[in-house]
């Protein structure tokens, strides 16, 4: 509560009393050829939520992910605790430590087939998944490269590599595995974040059906606009969700950054026997 009061205290200062985020057309990701911007998007939505036994999963940089209350998912038993991963690439070291620490079901997806090392270390975790199939806003089953290239605004993996696969929104996803409720989602999906994310939030009042979102945020396509991420950011407050972590992807340090979000009530990061 206090970040979003100091968020809306800076707008009125730099444009004046009773102005909102809404009114300000004018953010652009900062570039070293640009410098009358005062403030960023990643800048004006910061972390505020100091959450507890917060933790960096996986490798350092690029792959790894915060995660909130890791104490806490160690202690949940496998049924109640689901985590999905949308976007492993090359990288599973996330779901590595994840299997290793805790006894949660992990479902992973992309669409494309992992090296042949990846493959053989998730060959070796038994509470994982991996599923030739990726996140979007409607189910399009069968979807084809030129399909992929049209509904991610050209941003899709090279056409050599790519697998005719089957693209479904997260409600499909969790009705077909009988999920109700996960307790990290984790999307890396090369921009399309925004609008799924968009879709989500589009029932007012309608709950979010996960704890935790850890999702790389990708503004290098022209899927998303300033007022598009003001909405997606915005209305994930207006679930109840709070920003504890965010940070540069090292290899896209001006456009593509991490952000981890956590529901206070939903994650029970306070439900640990012995903590204070």
């Amino acid at each position: 509560a206090k970040t979003i009061q100091k968020r809306k205290t800076l707008v009125e200062n730099l444009l004046g009393p009773g102005a909102t985020t809404a009114d300000m057309p004018w953010l652009k990701p900062f570039t070293l050829d640009s410098p009358n911007i005062l403030v960023t998007l990643y800048e004006l939505f910061s972390p505020g939520y100091p959450c507890p036994f917060a933790e960096r999963v996986g490798v350092l940089g690029d792959g790894g992910k915060w995660v909130c209350g890791m104490k806490y998912l160690e202690l949940v038993k496998g049924a109640d605790c689901i985590v999905y991963s949308f976007g492993v690439a090359s990288d599973i070291s996330f779901e590595q430590e994840i299997h290793e620490r805790t006894q949660c079901l992990i479902r992973t997806f992309d669409i494309e087939i992992p090296n042949k090392n990846v493959v053989e270390e998730m060959s070796k975790m038994p509470r994982l998944d991996f599923v030739l199939g990726g996140l979007a806003v409607h189910d399009r089953i069968h979807m084809s490269h030129a399909d992929c290239m049209e509904a991610r605004g050209g941003v899709c993996n090279d056409q050599e590599k790519f697998q005719e696969s089957n693209f479904l929104s997260l409600p499909s996803i969790m009705k077909f595995y009988g999920d109700e409720h996960l307790s990290i989602l984790k999307i890396d999906i090369e921009g399309a974040e925004w609008d799924v994310l968009e879709s989500l939030l589009a029932v007012e009042g309608q709950e979010l059906p996960f704890s935790q979102l850890l999702v790389e945020f990708h503004r290098e396509t022209h899927l998303v606009d300033e007022r598009k991420a003001v909405k997606v950011f915005e209305g994930l407050e207006k679930r109840g969700f709070r920003i504890f972590s965010s940070e540069a992807n090292p290899w896209h340090a001006l456009k593509n950054y991490e952000f981890s979000f956590v529901h206070p009530d939903k994650a029970h990061v306070f439900d640990i026997p012995w903590y204070g």
